[in-house]
């Protein structure tokens, strides 16, 4: 006979005051983490009419309703183990994710913010706020939820996962592929990571590493089309015969070009009934017309481009110089033409 210290209690089953509770609980949480969710919510039914005053088995009900689509059904589980016990964090968790699932995620985030008043340094409250804040599009609380879950926990993949989310949506593209590369190393099988590493890429422009994090998502869960419909898109793109920085401007540019075809074979119309000693003026103004047409797309394209360049740390200055300066002499221009056409 050995001596030492008894063993830890299952914090799941902890407090449960029937042993046959406890022995369905046990067996529903190995079916939600065999992803047999559907499975655990008859054997949790049956645990909380063992014991009704126990939150634990509401909780775990709420997990399974939410992992098999039950959305609805998991708010009202959430909500019911709040109410018998008020002080544990997990219920606040749960109606927080059910709440994402169910709509709108803006009511997400007072649950959230209550789990994290409950337990300030936990890893689990920190990230469900951060995702709730995220679906929200509120990116300021993210921004200030986010670094914290990284100092509490920088081994968890689901932590660097939700930062580079954020960083995606602020268009730190840099950032977010470091992000999405540090949750793979942690989770090599997570295909999520390895589907918006594939967007980060592409927007950093290199189009070989993001068909690659693309399709190693596509192999990992064949039935998220996500990573399918990003590759299919970039086959569609690919058969554009232009380099991508070209593809913006041309497809702006083309039915400006039509239009001005169309309106150039009106005018050479009216201009074979103007005088011969004319036609050298009426020609002149032409030429000066499509120079403030011309200028005037270009300028366009020019502000569309700072535009987008707003929302893209990740640029290099020179671009920016460039598209101040193709800017500022498309309205020179414009400027010039309008007078001499006085």
């Amino acid at each position: 006979m050995t001596t030492g210290t008894p063993p830890e209690p299952d914090p799941l089953t902890a407090g449960l005051s029937e042993e046959p509770a406890r022995h369905l609980l046990a067996r529903a949480a190995a079916l939600i983490d065999m992803r047999r969710a559907a499975e655990a919510i008859p054997l949790l039914q049956q645990a909380i009419a063992a014991d009704p005053q126990h939150s634990r088995p509401r909780c775990l009900l709420s997990l399974a309703l939410l992992r098999s689509g039950d959305a609805s059904s998991a708010v009202e589980a959430a909500g019911q183990a709040i109410a018998i016990a008020p002080e544990e964090e997990w219920g606040y968790r749960l109606l927080s994710s059910a709440l994402m699932a169910k709509g709108p995620a803006y009511r997400a985030v007072a649950p959230a913010q209550e789990a994290l008043r409950l337990a300030p340094h936990q890893p689990e409250t920190l990230l469900t706020l951060a995702n709730a804040a995220l679906a929200s599009h509120l990116y300021e609380l993210a921004d200030a939820t986010i670094p914290e879950l990284l100092r509490v926990a920088p081994e968890s993949a689901a932590a660097h996962y939700t930062a580079g989310r954020l960083a995606l949506e602020r268009r730190r593209n840099t950032t977010a592929a470091e992000h999405f590369r540090e949750a793979l190393r942690l989770d090599p099988l997570d295909c999520g990571s390895h589907n918006n590493l594939g967007v980060a890429l592409l927007r950093l422009g290199d189009r070989k590493a993001a068909l690659s994090a693309f399709s190693a998502a596509a192999k990992l869960d064949a039935t998220d089309s996500t990573a399918a419909d990003n590759i299919a898109q970039m086959a569609r793109e690919d058969r554009l015969p232009l380099p991508g920085w070209a593809r913006g401007p041309v497809i702006l540019l083309g039915p400006a070009v039509l239009v001005a075809v169309a309106r150039g074979l009106v005018r050479r119309r009216h201009y074979r009934s103007v005088p011969r000693n004319a036609r050298q003026e009426v020609f002149r103004w032409t030429v000066r017309e499509a120079f403030r047409v011309g200028a005037l797309i270009l300028g366009g394209i020019a502000a569309l481009g700072l535009l987008a360049l707003r929302f893209n740390s990740d640029v290099s200055p020179i671009l920016i110089w460039l598209d101040l300066g193709l800017l500022g002499a498309s309205l020179a221009t414009i400027y010039v033409m309008r007078i001499r056409s006085r």
